[in-house]
């Protein structure tokens, strides 16, 4: 297990699964960006995401039996962990000449532990791995939508007004969990009206509004494209967009 200030892993591996005495995996990652919460859960088969917010309630969530998404998740978390295990050791591991990026330095000061079998895990951590339970609360939080769009659709008129409300409120806040205070364009979408539309932070939004505008090749925060999927809460570009 990886715990620090901003991301925790866990893995773990059991020989019963169920009522079949056969290896499973599973794997548990926790990405916390100010009061913002992504969990993301698989048992090498399922997939389970969601989004926390300030209130610990589940702004969003989405559960997928796809096995690429789920292979695709298992391989980016295994980077992540081998590079928090380098980025922790100590700076004579390193070469004076090694280049190191942002998200090495993102990785330090963490430690591990490693739970023997039989071991409980901590009281604080076990919940996340309550899959059943994860499921569940995530079906929870889809019936509710759905729910409020028949309303928006076919409800009185109180009702459609009551929906209308809600969602809108509901994809405002959820956008606004992503974007950077006092910023129009910094974070995942963009609260701008207009292009000439900036925050309080006039020159960071504007170097955000040219990175997220001026290249064609992009995959936005938890999205998939080119048949790629993007795990971090900021827009990756193409490497000949970031370069110029």
């Amino acid at each position: 297990m990886v715990r620090c200030s901003t991301l925790n892993f866990i893995h773990i591996d059991k020989e019963l699964c169920g009522n079949e005495v056969q290896k499973c995996t599973y794997a548990f990652r926790e990405v916390c960006v100010e009061s913002v919460k992504l969990r993301q859960v698989t048992d090498g088969t399922r997939f389970i995401q969601l989004i926390y917010g300030t209130d610990n309630d589940i702004k969003d969530c989405e559960f997928l039996r796809q096995k690429k998404i789920v292979q695709d998740f298992l391989d980016t978390f295994r980077k992540d962990v081998e590079r928090a295990k380098i980025s922790s050791s100590s700076d004579k591991d390193y070469s004076e000449s090694e280049v190191k990026t942002e998200d090495d330095y993102s990785f330090r000061n963490v430690t591990f532990q490693i739970l023997d079998n039989g071991l409980p895990l901590p009281s604080d951590v076990s919940e996340w791995l309550d899959f059943e339970g994860l499921k569940q609360r995530c079906k929870e939080n889809h019936r509710e939508m759905k729910r409020l769009l028949r309303h928006k659709e076919h409800g009185t008129e109180e009702q459609k007004r009551h929906a209308s409300n809600h969602l809108e409120r509901r994809k405002r806040e959820l956008m606004d969990l992503f974007r950077v205070p006092g910023t129009k364009w910094c974070g995942k979408g963009y609260a701008a009206l207009k292009y000439t539309h900036l925050g309080g932070f006039g020159m960071a939004d504007k170097c955000c509004r040219v990175h997220d505008t001026a290249c064609p090749f992009y995959i936005a925060a938890f999205e998939e494209k080119y048949g790629l999927f993007n795990w971090r809460i900021n827009t990756i570009m193409h490497c000949t967009c970031d370069e110029r």
